[in-house]
């Protein structure tokens, strides 16, 4: 749809901020003028999510500043080195950090699917590839330049169109429902169980989260009869959301599950079913989505 992506960049600049440590500042430079691009909401705030989780990562050890800028810019043939941004009028998102930089050896690779330089348990590679894959298939551009030691930037160009951008509807955590069950999360990204956690307690449930699916499994074999639901994600090291779903359902035959997957071949209808898991969603989603598909299966 035309979309203005400024409520968007704001939404996980504001998620962020809750979850990450003080040695990490964000500045935000959103031009407020730039117009509508055509895109789905939710792949924006996936390409933001993952990149500025990228950033945060790499600064992680020794903290730093985390820029994000929106501009409205024209791109002319003379404005990339290789090419490969055709001329014209683009939104452009920059993510900036100052952190540890890329080796100029892995930056062909880095947006290949499953190539990380993180260690385990600490990301799946599959972030930049995903920015890469919707930023593509929109039309658009991504471009790094990094220095090792010194940080690292990312640019997204969206082509711009002439077009009235539709209003996304605003939800406020009153409209969503919620409960009081005991629910375990899973995910191997730290932000996103942090995230994930703040908007499960501020709907009333109580959240036991993990990043680790065999630290999980460990205390779930301890005290099955604890927990009304898992939410697990589906790319993680050790065991995977459906390998830890089926020895999870193993300790405790029925047990609710609900699977988060960004991409997976091995994720479909007819495969989750067959785990005995009773719904599956696909990442990110937004947060009135998520309160409702919770719901959904815990009242069933």
């Amino acid at each position: 749809r035309p979309l203005r992506i400024q409520p968007v960049v704001k939404e996980v600049l504001k998620l962020l901020r809750a979850s990450l440590p003080s040695t990490i500042r964000i500045d935000c430079e959103i031009d407020e003028k730039c117009g509508a691009v055509l895109a789905d909401p939710t792949h924006i705030h996936q390409v933001m999510m993952n990149l500025c989780t990228n950033a945060s990562y790499a600064m992680k050890h020794d903290g730093g500043v985390m820029t994000v800028r929106l501009d409205e810019i024209y791109v002319d043939q003379a404005d990339d080195g290789s090419g490969n941004i055709e001329p014209g009028l683009y939104a452009c998102l920059t993510v900036n950090d100052t952190g540890d930089g890329i080796d100029a050896d892995l930056l062909e690779k880095i947006f290949d699917p499953y190539f990380t330089t993180k260690g385990p348990g600490d990301g799946s590679g599959m972030g930049l590839a995903v920015v890469h894959g919707i930023v593509k298939n929109g039309g658009g551009h991504v471009t790094v330049e990094s220095v090792p030691e010194v940080g690292s930037t990312f640019r997204v160009f969206l082509p711009r169109i002439d077009a009235e951008a539709q209003e996304l509807p605003r939800v406020k955590y009153e409209d969503i429902p919620g409960g009081d069950e005991h629910i375990m999360v899973v995910d191997d990204e730290e932000f996103i169980v942090h995230m994930e956690k703040q908007l499960l307690e501020r709907l009333g449930y109580k959240v036991s989260a993990f990043t680790s699916s065999l630290d999980a499994l460990d205390v779930f074999s301890m005290q099955p009869e604890m927990y009304d639901l898992i939410i697990t994600d589906q790319t993680m090291p050790d065991l995977t959301g459906m390998e830890f779903s089926r020895k999870v359902l193993m300790v405790r035959p029925g047990i609710p599950i609900i699977l988060c997957t960004g991409f997976s071949s091995a994720v479909s209808d007819e495969s989750v079913k067959a785990v005995g898991i009773r719904d599956y969603v696909m990442k990110p989603i937004a947060k009135d989505e998520f309160g409702h598909a919770i719901r959904k299966v815990l009242d069933s």
